[in-house]
């Protein structure tokens, strides 16, 4: 995949929740804190300290993520 969007050494630090990356990105002031992830181009919403419950959110959809994917797999599996 391309380069989205150019890396800038000041900014905020944030973690892309969908690709992973972690950026450096100076985010719009106006009206909200966002920028697009330079790696995927996901809109990033920047704020002082993540909430923790957005992250807790986020791992169990990876988990919910995950156990379907087993699912699949076996029966998947079983059909060959």
């Amino acid at each position: 995949m391309g380069v989205v969007s150019t890396r800038t050494p000041e900014g905020e630090p944030v973690d892309c929740p969908i690709c992973g990356d972690q950026a450096v990105v100076e985010p719009s002031t106006f009206p909200t804190s966002d920028a697009p992830c330079p790696r995927c181009g996901s809109l990033l919403w920047v704020s002082a300290a993540p909430s923790r419950p957005n992250i807790d959110a986020f791992r169990a959809i990876e988990q919910i993520m995950a156990d379907l994917e087993a699912v699949h797999r076996r029966r998947a599996a079983k059909v060959r």
